[in-house]
């Protein structure tokens, strides 16, 4: 068995060493208008836009993604007069990848609070697209009075079965977003286990698979750029990423909002989404109008996941004519 386990290290090792450039220092990746800054122990990186002492609007990113999601996004708030930050979150992006750190939604909607307090925000506009709406409903439902508006883009908020969740080439990867197979969980205390997991996701994880997924998200090749791939790829080079997203795909007890939770958010609420999204149905979003109590839905005709990357001009104007409004 002993022999079973080395023979395996030895060849997912030999597959990642010749599948994986090596890690980049996330500092040397920062751009001019990024900074660092450490909440609850971890270090966050995150790019702004505007004046500070304007209205504050909070750009959360989804699974595997980062701040470059919202890099149209933040030009075009600050130039509405406002103060838009957009953060990497814990595991993603420049900001540090810990695997002992809870990335239960709640926790890091907890989180999106204390970093605002370390900015000296009072209240703000919460965006958040995919699985970062489900942390910005989290943020919604725990902190109303931190909230001037919710802003859900192709929310992974309802599970699988009710419409949400998504899907990618029959995988699981979206999915992922609010719950990981049952079986992972029994691994989680497991070294060993998670040791080859990380092995497999660094030899998984390579250019192609990347620019694969961006595909799938945007639901047009011709949209997915060197620019953009490189953009998306480059926390793929940061340390520890593959750690981080075993820490958080294990931790996804709690994660769903029952749907009393959901009626109960009362703030006014813009859900964003694209008719021919292939990993957050559209149909959760058709769900969640039926649960918010203040609620409208936008949806772009065949559009994919991400609409603020492939029709900025319509988000854009959509987002800002719902948070003036």
């Amino acid at each position: 068995m002993h022999k079973l386990i080395v023979t395996c290290i030895v060849i997912l090792l030999t597959l990642t060493a010749c599948g994986l450039e090596p890690d980049v220092d996330p500092v040397s990746l920062a751009a001019d208008n990024g900074a660092f800054i450490e909440v609850d122990g971890v270090t966050l990186y995150y790019e702004t836009a505007g004046d500070p002492a304007n209205p504050a609007v909070i750009l959360i990113h989804g699974f595997g993604a980062s701040h470059f999601s919202y890099r149209l996004t933040l030009p075009a708030l600050a130039d509405a007069g406002y103060y838009a930050i957009a953060v990497d979150r814990p595991g993603f992006g420049l900001s540090d990848k810990p695997f002992n750190f809870d990335y239960s939604h709640a926790n890091q909607a907890a989180q999106i609070v204390h970093f605002m307090d370390a900015l000296g925000i009072d209240t703000a506009t919460v965006v958040g697209h995919s699985q970062g709406g489900n942390i910005a409903a989290h943020f919604a439902l725990n902190y109303p009075e931190r909230l001037d508006k919710l802003v859900i883009v192709a929310g992974a908020v309802i599970p699988n079965e009710d419409g949400g969740g998504g899907d990618f080439g029959g995988s699981t990867i979206a999915g992922l977003a609010l719950g990981a197979p049952e079986l992972l969980g029994d691994f989680a205390d497991n070294s060993v286990i998670v040791f080859l997991l990380e092995i497999v996701l660094g030899a998984t994880f390579d250019r192609d698979m990347v620019r694969e997924l961006a595909i799938s998200a945007y639901g047009d090749e011709a949209l997915v750029t060197d620019e953009v791939f490189e953009g998306y790829y480059e926390a793929f080079r940061t340390p520890h990423w593959e750690r981080g997203l075993i820490a958080m795909t294990l931790q996804t007890e709690g994660n769903v909002l029952t749907e009393d939770e959901l009626a109960s958010i009362e703030a006014e609420t813009l859900l964003v989404w694209g008719s021919a999204d292939a990993w957050v149905s559209v149909t959760g979003g058709e769900t969640l109008v039926e649960l918010l109590p203040n609620v409208e839905l936008v949806v772009y005709d065949g559009i994919g996941h991400s609409p603020m990357d492939t029709v900025p001009e319509a988000f854009n104007a959509d987002l800002l004519e719902f948070i003036e409004r």
